[in-house]
Protein backbone atom coordinates (compact mmCIF):
# COMPACT_ATOMS: atom_id res chain seq x y z
CA UNK A 1 0.00 0.00 0.00
CA UNK A 2 1.19 3.76 -0.89
CA UNK A 3 2.01 5.65 2.12
CA UNK A 4 0.09 8.77 2.59
CA UNK A 5 1.25 11.85 1.32
CA UNK A 6 -0.03 12.96 4.83
CA UNK A 7 2.41 10.55 6.78
CA UNK A 8 5.68 11.35 5.56
CA UNK A 9 7.54 14.81 5.18
CA UNK A 10 6.49 18.01 6.45
CA UNK A 11 6.66 19.64 3.00
CA UNK A 12 4.13 19.15 0.53
CA UNK A 13 4.53 21.60 -2.53
CA UNK A 14 2.37 24.15 -4.06
CA UNK A 15 1.54 21.54 -6.81
CA UNK A 16 1.06 18.40 -4.90
CA UNK A 17 -1.53 20.43 -2.66
CA UNK A 18 -3.09 21.40 -5.84
CA UNK A 19 -3.50 17.81 -7.11
CA UNK A 20 -4.73 16.61 -3.27
CA UNK A 21 -8.24 18.38 -3.88
CA UNK A 22 -10.19 21.38 -2.94
CA UNK A 23 -9.92 23.10 0.56
CA UNK A 24 -12.91 21.14 1.48
CA UNK A 25 -10.26 18.37 1.49
CA UNK A 26 -8.05 19.94 4.00
CA UNK A 27 -8.06 22.35 6.57
CA UNK A 28 -5.75 24.98 5.51
CA UNK A 29 -4.19 27.11 8.05
CA UNK A 30 -2.36 30.42 7.57
CA UNK A 31 -0.36 31.17 10.63
CA UNK A 32 0.35 34.72 9.90
CA UNK A 33 -1.31 38.07 11.39
CA UNK A 34 -4.46 39.37 10.69
CA UNK A 35 -2.97 42.22 8.61
CA UNK A 36 -1.04 40.11 6.58
CA UNK A 37 -3.86 37.60 5.81
CA UNK A 38 -6.08 40.63 5.32
CA UNK A 39 -4.37 41.60 2.74
CA UNK A 40 -3.59 38.69 0.92
CA UNK A 41 -4.16 34.75 1.21
CA UNK A 42 -5.41 31.54 -0.16
CA UNK A 43 -9.29 30.48 -0.64
CA UNK A 44 -10.41 28.45 1.97
CA UNK A 45 -7.50 29.41 4.67
CA UNK A 46 -8.21 29.76 8.16
CA UNK A 47 -6.25 32.54 10.06
CA UNK A 48 -4.65 31.28 13.55
CA UNK A 49 -1.58 33.48 13.60
CA UNK A 50 1.75 32.09 14.66
CA UNK A 51 1.75 32.97 18.40
CA UNK A 52 -1.97 31.98 19.24
CA UNK A 53 -1.36 28.60 17.90
CA UNK A 54 -0.59 26.93 20.73
CA UNK A 55 -3.31 27.91 22.73
CA UNK A 56 -6.06 27.48 19.87
CA UNK A 57 -4.99 24.28 18.09
CA UNK A 58 -8.20 22.56 19.19
CA UNK A 59 -10.22 24.70 16.60
CA UNK A 60 -8.21 22.97 13.97
CA UNK A 61 -10.43 20.21 12.38
CA UNK A 62 -9.09 16.71 13.21
CA UNK A 63 -11.22 15.07 10.31
CA UNK A 64 -8.95 16.17 7.91
CA UNK A 65 -5.51 16.68 6.95
CA UNK A 66 -3.76 20.16 7.92
CA UNK A 67 -2.00 22.30 5.83
CA UNK A 68 0.06 25.29 7.56
CA UNK A 69 1.17 28.12 5.26
CA UNK A 70 2.87 31.41 5.46
CA UNK A 71 4.36 33.98 3.50
CA UNK A 72 7.68 32.11 2.61
CA UNK A 73 7.60 28.39 4.93
CA UNK A 74 9.30 30.00 8.25
CA UNK A 75 6.41 30.27 10.20
CA UNK A 76 4.23 27.44 8.99
CA UNK A 77 7.55 25.13 9.60
CA UNK A 78 7.39 26.25 13.57
CA UNK A 79 3.86 25.44 13.31
CA UNK A 80 4.42 22.64 11.78
CA UNK A 81 6.76 21.51 14.66
CA UNK A 82 3.69 23.18 17.28
CA UNK A 83 0.98 21.15 15.81
CA UNK A 84 3.03 17.14 15.44
CA UNK A 85 4.05 18.17 19.18
CA UNK A 86 0.38 18.17 19.87
CA UNK A 87 -0.20 15.13 17.95
CA UNK A 88 -1.27 16.27 14.76
CA UNK A 89 -0.31 15.44 11.22
CA UNK A 90 0.39 18.61 9.97
CA UNK A 91 2.43 19.56 6.85
CA UNK A 92 3.38 23.15 5.42
CA UNK A 93 3.37 24.57 2.05
CA UNK A 94 6.90 24.49 1.09
CA UNK A 95 7.72 28.16 0.18
CA UNK A 96 4.54 29.37 1.16
CA UNK A 97 1.92 32.06 -0.36
CA UNK A 98 5.70 33.38 -2.39
CA UNK A 99 5.95 29.83 -4.01
CA UNK A 100 2.23 29.41 -4.69
CA UNK A 101 2.08 32.44 -6.36
CA UNK A 102 5.57 32.32 -8.03
CA UNK A 103 3.70 29.59 -10.01
CA UNK A 104 0.95 31.58 -11.20
CA UNK A 105 -1.85 30.15 -8.56
CA UNK A 106 -4.90 32.40 -7.82
CA UNK A 107 -4.61 34.51 -4.17
CA UNK A 108 -7.02 36.38 -3.16
CA UNK A 109 -5.59 40.20 -3.10
CA UNK A 110 -6.79 42.97 -0.62
CA UNK A 111 -8.71 45.23 -3.17
CA UNK A 112 -7.76 48.47 -0.98
CA UNK A 113 -5.40 48.88 1.71
CA UNK A 114 -3.81 46.79 4.07
CA UNK A 115 -5.94 46.49 7.40
CA UNK A 116 -3.00 47.88 9.64
CA UNK A 117 -3.55 50.81 7.72
CA UNK A 118 -6.77 51.25 7.96
CA UNK A 119 -6.49 50.95 11.92
CA UNK A 120 -4.01 53.45 11.24
CA UNK A 121 -6.32 56.03 9.56
CA UNK A 122 -9.52 55.31 11.61
CA UNK A 123 -7.05 55.53 14.74
CA UNK A 124 -5.38 58.62 13.95
CA UNK A 125 -9.00 60.09 12.62
CA UNK A 126 -10.98 59.23 15.93
CA UNK A 127 -7.89 60.93 17.74
CA UNK A 128 -7.85 63.82 15.81
CA UNK A 129 -11.73 64.42 16.16
CA UNK A 130 -11.88 64.42 19.87
CA UNK A 131 -9.13 66.98 20.19
CA UNK A 132 -10.74 68.87 17.82
CA UNK A 133 -14.23 68.98 19.41
CA UNK A 134 -13.05 69.02 22.66
CA UNK A 135 -12.01 72.28 21.91
CA UNK A 136 -16.14 73.41 21.96
CA UNK A 137 -17.25 70.12 24.33
CA UNK A 138 -14.64 69.11 27.01
CA UNK A 139 -15.84 65.31 27.27
CA UNK A 140 -14.63 65.32 24.00
CA UNK A 141 -11.37 64.55 24.96
CA UNK A 142 -12.40 61.08 26.09
CA UNK A 143 -12.62 59.62 22.84
CA UNK A 144 -8.88 60.23 22.39
CA UNK A 145 -8.01 58.86 25.75
CA UNK A 146 -10.86 55.32 24.60
CA UNK A 147 -8.81 55.09 21.11
CA UNK A 148 -4.95 55.69 23.11
CA UNK A 149 -6.81 52.59 25.91
CA UNK A 150 -8.02 50.63 22.84
CA UNK A 151 -4.37 50.12 21.21
CA UNK A 152 -2.56 49.83 24.29
CA UNK A 153 -5.04 46.94 24.99
CA UNK A 154 -4.62 45.81 21.06
CA UNK A 155 -0.74 45.76 21.44
CA UNK A 156 -0.60 43.85 24.26
CA UNK A 157 -3.17 41.44 23.52
CA UNK A 158 -2.04 40.69 19.94
CA UNK A 159 -5.53 41.14 19.21
CA UNK A 160 -7.32 44.72 17.85
CA UNK A 161 -11.12 44.97 17.61
CA UNK A 162 -10.94 47.56 15.34
CA UNK A 163 -8.98 45.23 12.87
CA UNK A 164 -11.83 42.15 13.61
CA UNK A 165 -14.38 45.05 12.69
CA UNK A 166 -12.89 46.31 9.41
CA UNK A 167 -12.03 43.03 8.50
CA UNK A 168 -15.64 42.47 8.03
CA UNK A 169 -16.20 45.16 5.76
CA UNK A 170 -17.48 45.26 2.18
CA UNK A 171 -14.63 46.82 0.84
CA UNK A 172 -12.18 43.83 2.37
CA UNK A 173 -14.18 41.11 1.79
CA UNK A 174 -13.14 38.91 -1.69
CA UNK A 175 -15.06 39.94 -4.79
CA UNK A 176 -12.29 38.65 -7.16
CA UNK A 177 -14.40 35.68 -9.21
CA UNK A 178 -11.06 34.37 -10.55
CA UNK A 179 -10.39 32.96 -6.95
CA UNK A 180 -11.63 29.09 -6.39
CA UNK A 181 -12.96 27.76 -3.29
CA UNK A 182 -14.85 29.16 -0.06
CA UNK A 183 -13.93 32.46 1.04
CA UNK A 184 -11.41 32.67 3.60
CA UNK A 185 -12.44 33.24 7.69
CA UNK A 186 -10.56 34.35 10.36
CA UNK A 187 -10.64 31.96 13.19
CA UNK A 188 -11.71 33.26 16.49
CA UNK A 189 -13.58 36.66 14.74
CA UNK A 190 -16.17 34.47 12.42
CA UNK A 191 -16.76 34.78 8.83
Amino acid sequence: MKPSPWQADCSITPAQLDRLGSPADFALVDVRGYGEFGRLRLAGATCIPLAELRTRAAEIPADRPVVCVCATGRRSHEAVRELRSQGIAARQLEGGIAAWRSEGRPVWVSPGWAIERQVRLGAGSLVVLGFAAAQFWAPARFLALLIGVGLVVAAVSDTCLMGAVLLKMPWNRPRSPHISGGPATVAGHGK
